[in-house]
């Protein structure tokens, strides 16, 4: 039977598919986790970190224990945890994606810096800036060596659009640059850099796929349907399947596997965001070294009946799967639903309503009532996901619409709420 050692962060939504996955797959697993033993039901084979940082305590127990296991591979199912999974993988002596280039893929900055080097790789134009010394005249000076507004400001380590913003003229500098900072104050206070970059406008798709002995595989184009214009840059609706020709889908499969294995991520999966230009060409927007967040994975369904997750465990450990590998026939899509003000969750109304609309195949919402929410650029959760799938791309977009505008959450934004969380922070 095939082994796998599973690192599962406690706040990620994707560990329950990962494990259904493993176990369609036959595999037995040992779970490596920081969740409360007391809270999370979990299997037998499991081995509980106080944190799952990358100390050398942490990654000797961790690779002590794939061995005595005989696991075949260790995979962190999240960005949280990856690097102790690549540090112990390496010291068990198994495949793995090297330290640096993790690194990589999760600093924007030396992303870009790297991917920079490539002379087949297309990506926006980019300024570095120290954030400790940038201002309003930095900001502006960099638009102006990029050719001038509109340009895009973001950090460089945070996720899900965070603090990512459009500059679309001078006035819209300061405000811009506040909230930036405050996205840094709230998620990331030891950042060194932020960037500021040509802003490419165009169409833009996400990207799934895995890496293994023979090199990238793309599984999955994602289309993005609703534009993404700014000033803020929030996920609404991925499609299956995009709206693109066999060029452009050929094209895109090559600019992100040229790009994958210029950033050196040599196994496990990874996620891509790109562009298509005005003028056609590819640009590389973002790559993670992990499958899609959230549960977006859900929508993903391939003619051999099999899930992502059960694509990318198979491909880590030389399992052969029977059957087509391409995507199912029907269309299919998932809408993450947003956070509309600032306040406390008191609960979401007309998800009983929206579960009734045809084509609608499940409703999950996953943020806890009494959980504070912010609104982008400073959200940090989607308040659940609407999944659908039917004969067409219309009429899952249009289900996906119609159940969003039935799903209203309730929100208490009133002044003694506010205080309570200034308090806290």
């Amino acid at each position: 039977m095939d082994r796998l050692a599973l690192i599962l962060p406690k706040a990620s939504y994707r560990s329950n598919e990962f494990m259904i996955a493993a176990d369609r797959l036959g595999i037995e697993t040992l779970v490596i986790t920081d969740a409360d033993p007391t809270v999370v039901n979990q299997p037998t084979l499991t081995v509980h970190l106080s944190d799952l940082s990358d100390s050398n305590e942490s990654v000797n127990q961790v690779a002590r224990a794939a061995m005595e296991f005989r696991a075949g591979t260790i995979l962190s199912v999240d960005d949280q945890g990856s690097k102790l999974a690549s540090l112990a993988a390496e010291s068990a002596g198994l495949r793995s994606i090297p330290l640096a280039a993790l690194e990589t893929t999760t600093d924007k900055a030396k992303m870009r810096e790297v991917l920079s080097k490539s002379s087949s790789v297309r990506q926006p134009d980019f300024v570095i800036l120290d954030i400790e010394q940038v201002d309003l005249q930095h900001i502006r000076n960099s638009a102006a060596e990029l050719g001038g507004f509109p340009v895009i400001i973001k950090p460089t380590r945070l996720s899900g659009s965070r603090g990512v913003i459009l500059i679309n003229s001078d006035q819209d500098v300061a405000p811009s640059l506040e909230l930036l900072l405050e996205a840094h104050r709230l998620f990331d206070p030891t950042a060194k850099e932020i960037l500021v970059e040509q802003y490419i406008s165009g169409t833009e798709y996400a990207v799934d796929g895995y890496v293994d002995a023979l090199g990238p595989h793309v599984l999955v184009i994602f289309d993005k349907p609703e534009p993404m214009q700014g000033p803020y840059f929030e996920e609404s609706i991925y499609l299956m399947p995009a709206e693109l020709t066999n060029d452009q889908a050929s094209r895109i499969n090559g600019a992100v596997s040229e790009a994958v294995s210029h950033l050196d991520l040599v196994a496990g999966a990874f996620h891509a965001e790109v562009r298509i230009g005005n003028s056609g060409e590819i640009f590389i927007i973002e790559i993670a070294a992990r499958s899609i967040g959230g549960k977006c994975s859900r929508s993903v369904r391939f003619s051999n009946g099999r899930s992502l997750e059960e694509m990318i465990l198979a491909s880590q450990l030389g399992i052969q799967l029977e059957g087509p590998s391409g995507r199912e026939k029907s269309a299919s899509g998932v809408l993450m639903l947003s956070t509309p003000m600032t306040g406390f969750l008191r609960g979401v109304q007309g998800v009983q309503e929206a579960v009734g609309v045809r084509f609608i195949t499940e409703i999950d919402v996953t943020t806890p009532v009494g959980t504070y929410l912010r609104p982008v650029p400073l959200a940090d959760r989607y308040l659940g996901f609407v999944f659908a799938r039917g004969p067409g791309r219309s009429a899952v977009l249009g289900a996906l619409r119609e159940a969003r505008a039935l799903i209203q959450p309730v929100i208490d934004d009133s002044n003694t709420a506010m205080a309570r969380v200034e308090a806290c922070d």
